[in-house]
């Protein structure tokens, strides 16, 4: 996938699990994918990305999904870097245990961002076991 950071996004994508960044302001929706998380979701770009709706989100496992919508919520309210633990499905109905730290930033032109990258269970059992 191509960003406007450039090298940048390689170096993060090589260096975490799964980089995403949100658009917080108005409807949230995902707006970039690193090529790591397609891969560890088995989604396609262009499968996860939408101008008008947040396909992420319905990767969120069902009993996760208000607590993910309240977190974006939260993280649009301002600048600020925090961390949230849920479940994704993944392409093949597994299921993969995230702890997924955003860092929210306004643009110049007042939208607010979300760069977010997900911190994998290797042993995919809760987020913290197993480290």
């Amino acid at each position: 996938m191509k960003s406007k950071f450039g090298d940048a996004e390689q170096i993060l994508s090589r260096s975490i699990s799964g980089f995403h960044q949100y658009i917080l302001s108005g409807s949230p929706r995902l707006i970039y994918a690193s090529d790591n998380l397609c891969q560890m979701m088995g989604f396609s770009g262009k499968e996860l990305l939408s101008r008008t709706s947040d396909r992420y989100l319905a990767m969120v496992h069902p009993g996760d999904r208000d607590m993910y919508s309240a977190f974006l919520y939260e993280m649009g309210k301002k600048e600020q870097t925090l961390s949230v633990e849920y479940r994704l499905i993944k392409k093949d109905g597994s299921v993969l245990y995230v702890k997924d730290t955003m860092t929210s930033a306004a643009g110049p032109d007042g939208v607010m961002a979300g760069y977010s990258g997900d911190e994998c269970s290797v042993d995919n059992g809760a987020p913290g076991e197993g480290r």
